[in-house]
């Protein structure tokens, strides 16, 4: 099921990043490729039905959902901040100093909001409490996706320094090498971290992580277009999903990987995440063919 969603005056849009809600709705972000400034937070009802929330300070790059019944979202701007939202839509913001640029955001096991700064380089991974204290961590890399591990841990994708980082809720960091391109992470239900990795042949590989760092690798089954995608989603059937160009891969915990296609042209970087119905949902955008929506996916 394909869901449209509104642009404004028919400019291109694209959605990123995705998280189910605390009021059983999907919530995404909307960014803008015409020169407009039109920003948005969307959160989505079940049956397709879209409210949209203008962001009128900034660029939203990613949302999760909080430990306090709302959502939380990184804002790009002068300044940038970190944003509180209510289901009804009210945000409060939590400026963040001059230069600094926030990408990712997740809820952490310690019910803190963990989010990550591509800019000043090479990256940060900060803590923010519910009353908005900040704590900032250097790392090493650009941070493309987190995950809360099975050891109460945040783990992290580093592509560009090819490696796989694990914050403990104290701030100490630890790094595990991976001689890949691991782009997207999640906790698996058999208590690894796994990943994909975008470097490993034409459509990428899937690899699992144990907590010690070591790893093992599955190739992507021939008939993908595109490599991997940047985000992975851990599924209430216990198995891990992730974009391969056209289609959805399907990983078990023993490393069989299965392609559902998709009649989307390229669904690219979209971003998957389960909804309350069970249903694998995946904010999309491709302004090569005009299109832009939220995808819904019975698996």
């Amino acid at each position: 099921m394909f869901y449209n969603v509104p642009a404004p005056n028919g400019e291109q849009a694209y959605l990123w990043c995705m998280a189910s809600g605390p009021d059983r709705r999907m919530w995404f972000v909307q960014d803008d490729f015409s020169d407009s400034d039109d920003y948005f937070v969307d959160a989505m009802t079940l049956n397709g039905t879209v409210q949209q929330f203008p962001v009128t300070n900034g660029i939203p790059q990613c949302i999760t959902r909080g430990p306090d019944k709302n959502m939380w979202a990184t804002i790009g701007g002068s300044p940038s901040a970190i944003a509180k939202i209510t289901t009804a839509g009210k945000m409060t913001f939590y400026n963040l100093p001059a230069g600094e640029v926030p990408d990712q955001i997740i809820t952490g096991p310690d019910k803190n909001i963990w989010f990550t700064q591509f800019n000043p380089e090479p990256g940060f991974i900060g803590r923010l409490t519910p009353k908005g204290q900040r704590t900032e961590y250097a790392v090493t890399g650009y941070i493309q996706q987190m995950t809360v591990g099975p050891d109460n841990a945040i783990w992290f994708t580093q592509p560009n320094v090819h490696d796989i980082g694990r914050v403990a809720i104290d701030g100490s960091i630890t790094y595990f090498p991976t001689g890949g391109v691991p782009v997207g992470i999640a906790t698996g239900s058999d208590g690894n971290i796994w990943f994909s990795d975008e470097s490993k042949g034409k459509a990428g590989a899937i690899g699992r992580m144990k907590l010690d760092g070591k790893f093992k690798e599955f190739p992507v089954p021939g008939g993908a277009q595109y490599p991997v995608a940047a985000r992975m989603a851990a599924g209430p059937d216990g198995k891990l999903y992730c974009v391969v160009g056209f289609d959805v891969a399907q990983i078990d915990i023993n490393g069989n990987i299965k392609l559902f296609q998709s009649s989307i042209p390229r669904l690219g970087d979209g971003a998957p995440a389960f909804g309350p119905d069970g249903n694998l949902w995946i904010s999309w955008g491709n302004t090569n063919v005009g299109k832009w929506g939220v995808i819904k996916l019975t698996l």
